[in-house]
Formats: C-alpha cells, sequence, structure tokens
C-alpha cells in the first residue's frame, strides 16, 4: 500500500502496551489481595454462623473468577477484539503471544 509504513503503525500501539501492563499488573494485585483475603473471610463467616462458611466461599470463588476473567480481558489495538480470543481465552492461545484474532505480537512497536 502506498504511503503505509508498517513500523509507524506499530509504534502507534506503544501506549496500548503500557496500559495493557497497568491493566495486568492491577488485575494480579486484587487477585493477590482475593487470595490473602479468603481465610479471615471464611473464618469470619465460620466465627458468625457455620452454616456461612460454605456460601462465603462460594462468593468468593465466584469472585475470584470473575477478577481471572478481566486478566484474560483486553482489547487488541490492532483489531479492537478480545487480544485473548474469548470470555477465558482459549486453550491454543493461553500466553497470548499474539492476538487470537488478528496474529499481532504481543508488545508489537515496542
Amino acid at each position: 500500500m502506498p504511503g503505509h509504513n508498517p513500523v509507524s503503525a506499530a509504534s502507534g500501539y506503544q501506549r496500548e502496551w503500557v496500559d495493557f501492563r497497568k491493566h495486568r499488573n492491577r488485575i494480579l494485585l486484587y487477585l493477590v489481595f482475593e487470595f490473602l483475603g479468603f481465610m479471615p473471610i471464611v473464618g469470619l463467616a465460620a466465627m458468625i454462623d457455620r452454616s456461612f462458611t460454605f456460601p462465603a466461599g462460594l462468593v468468593w470463588g465466584a469472585v475470584y473468577l470473575f477478577t481471572v476473567s478481566r486478566l484474560r480481558n483486553f482489547p487488541c489495538p490492532r483489531c479492537g477484539k478480545n487480544f485473548f480470543g474469548g470470555f477465558f481465552g482459549t486453550a491454543e492461545n493461553f500466553r497470548a503471544l499474539e492476538c487470537a484474532n488478528c496474529g499481532l505480537p504481543r508488545c508489537a512497536g515496542q
């Protein structure tokens, strides 16, 4: 294509990859706090009433899975679709070295 410079197009993704790293780090921090908070929350529920222990564990598990799903949700800078390929991603694209939809390499343009 005349006038199309792939190097300048790729360098335009730099801000998006910085945003991706911020998003990833924030979600990983949430996961650490949720993991560390599991025992105190379930322990408190058990102290209040033993029958709250199982529902508290289920709610914590649902919150943890939701947070993991947010980790695997990032729009591709090139095509705008989920970089990981689906709600939880796909088994073929677990490490997400490239976009599951358009093939853009991870951190292209850095």
